[in-house]
């Protein structure tokens, strides 16, 4: 096996996180490269759709390995309880390696 296809074979860091008012525990992954960007761009733009699109797209039914929201649930996203909402992007963002700093300016925005 060549050394790119040994490194390019890696898989995304998954975890089980417990959501208690969700009365659930759900899968999270943590984000890609285009994800990432993404997210950074949005958070500075707009915060409240950047966590909500991270949720649509680093959660996953951990029974099944399949996304848990699709894109029409953003507006449904976007009215939940914050408190879950930034938890949840908190962990996908230490799953991915921006710590607590970029969910933070996220939610200041």
């Amino acid at each position: 096996m060549k050394l790119a296809d040994k490194i390019l074979a890696v898989s995304l860091k998954q975890e089980t996180l417990d959501v208690p008012e969700w009365d659930a525990k759900i899968g999270i992954r943590e984000m890609t490269v285009e994800q990432r960007l993404k997210f950074g761009e949005d958070a500075k733009k707009w915060p409240a759709v950047a966590m909500a699109r991270l949720v649509i797209a680093s959660t996953f039914d951990p029974a099944t390995g399949k996304p848990i929201f699709e894109p029409a649930h953003h507006d449904a996203i976007m009215n939940m309880p914050g408190a879950v909402i930034d938890r949840v992007v908190t962990e996908i963002c230490r799953i991915s390696g921006l710590g607590s700093d970029a969910a933070e300016a996220a939610e200041k925005n």
